[in-house]
């Protein structure tokens, strides 16, 4: 089961083979939306909608209030819920407040709207995928995969940051307030970068 605390103050999410959501003081069940082919992601919660990944390669919307899918944007005509991204999920799902990142089995980085379900921008990484969930900090977005650690502005994909840190990472990049990006290697190294 994965677990995360949504960003209402009533409710937080649990999703398995369905997304529940929670009443944050109680516990008591509000509801529950039946995700046919199961959660591969966390939830994130963007203004009124709860976003998460299945297996079947999309992504869905719900809404906060009722758990009913926001079918008008992220369904196909209309009518099945979900937009299809192309390949599995090959981590968690972040957000902003209008975009969701996330990376693919296939290798790319992908930046989708909340509001329009398009995308963006992608950028194909050089390594394997799994297990990546990037990191959020001011207006850019970074990733460790393989060896590398990938930095991107989060509006446009540019690229600002690419450092080979010596051997495979082993966790997510964390930033520090003055810009400076930080990875684990398999070596037990520290690695500091600075974008300057």
């Amino acid at each position: 089961r994965r677990h995360t605390r949504s960003l209402c103050d009533w409710s937080s999410d649990v999703c398995s083979s369905d997304l529940y959501a929670l009443d944050a003081t109680n516990g008591n069940q509000r509801w529950t939306y039946n995700a046919k082919n199961g959660c591969t992601t966390s939830p994130v919660v963007i203004d009124k909608s709860v976003y998460f990944g299945s297996a079947d390669q999309r992504i869905y919307a719900v809404s906060t209030a009722t758990g009913d899918p926001n079918l008008s944007v992220w369904g196909t005509g209309g009518k099945r819920a979900g937009r299809e991204i192309g390949a599995d999920f090959a981590g968690n799902i972040v957000a902003t407040n209008d975009t969701l990142y996330f990376v693919t089995s296939d290798q790319v980085l992908r930046a989708v709207s909340a509001a329009s379900a398009t995308q963006r921008w992608a950028q194909r990484l050089n390594a394997s995928a799994a297990n990546i969930t990037p990191t959020l900090s001011g207006d850019g977005i970074y990733v460790a995969v393989g060896d590398m650690v990938y930095g991107y502005r989060a509006a446009t994909g540019q690229v600002r940051l690419s450092f080979n840190i010596a051997s495979e990472a082993l966790t997510a990049p964390t930033v520090d307030a003055d810009g400076n990006v930080y990875a684990v290697n398999s070596e037990r190294y520290v690695v500091s970068i600075s974008p300057r």
